[in-house]
């Protein structure tokens, strides 16, 4: 999820445990596509896996924090290094979301991509990509693709891994 506006107020999760689900504080709150954020698919047309977290093949391994005090998140998928940096960019009525992705293997990784967006609507308008009229995305480093499966559309962008790596920045406006 992403939103503008206040955090979240973790003080139920600083008493016991700190478990259950704590919601945004903010408002135009946007979710993000449901399932995992990385799948190997044997062509563009299989589905999109259901399975997420470790019976995904997922690990979390925490996240740092830049002279900002701003995240990178860190976790790892078959064997690749994922790091994701999301940076708040301040605009004149509303903030963007620029994201930096970075995928990092020492095995060879065929058939990658990386779902950015699922909905019923997905446009390519001026250099970026409009979901259901409310979010638009626009990348660079990478080429997304639009796709149709069971009457939705999702946004794949498919990594080549060139020495290992494949870097790319998804700016997020709603």
């Amino acid at each position: 999820m992403f939103w503008q506006g206040p955090f979240i107020d973790a003080s139920r999760h600083r008493n016991g445990r700190g478990e259950g689900y704590e919601k945004p504080l903010g408002t135009n709150v946007v979710k993000g596509p449901p399932g995992p954020p990385l799948a190997k698919l044997s062509s563009e047309s299989e589905p999109w896996p259901t399975a997420t977290g470790k019976a995904a093949g997922y690990q979390f391994h925490g996240y740092s924090l830049d002279e900002k005090q701003r995240p990178t998140f860190r976790y790892s998928y078959d064997g690749a290094e994922v790091e994701d940096y999301p940076v708040a960019i301040p605009g004149e009525v509303d903030a963007d979301l620029k994201r930096t992705v970075t995928i990092k293997s020492a095995m060879p990784m065929a058939n990658l991509y990386f779902r950015a967006a699922a909905g019923g609507k997905i446009e390519e308008k001026d250099g970026a990509f409009v979901v259901d009229d409310r979010v638009r995305l626009k990348f660079t480093g990478a080429q997304p693709r639009v796709r149709t499966t069971n009457g939705k559309s999702e946004l794949l962008v498919p990594l080549a891994l060139k020495d290992g790596q494949a870097t790319f920045t998804e700016t997020i406006s709603w």
